[in-house]
């Protein structure tokens, strides 16, 4: 884990992952916490992923609750499904 002087995100990482989880929520407008945290969870492992396009973080945040895949396309210029479910079921008990 980071701590203050080697953060785990930078301020510029926090920003992009506020933006694409606000965006996605915003969309759905759902008050559902679970919903919630599988959107957030669902961008930050993009993030973790390399992912840095603001519409594909928000694009895999929405993907995550509707259950939809979101097109990925590789390096060798293949493209495959990126699975859009979270499961959290242990996490909120």
């Amino acid at each position: 884990m980071g701590n203050k002087e080697d953060p785990l995100y930078d301020d510029a990482i926090m920003r992009l992952m506020s933006a694409a989880y606000e965006a996605a929520d915003k969309e759905l407008g759902s008050d559902d916490k679970a919903l919630q945290v599988t959107m957030a969870v669902a961008v930050i492992r993009a993030i973790n992923e390399g992912e840095r396009d603001l519409e594909r973080l928000t694009a895999l945040a929405i993907a995550s609750v509707r259950g939809d895949g979101v097109e990925d396309e590789k390096s060798d210029g293949k493209s495959s499904q990126r699975p859009g479910w979270v499961n959290l079921s242990g996490l909120l008990g």
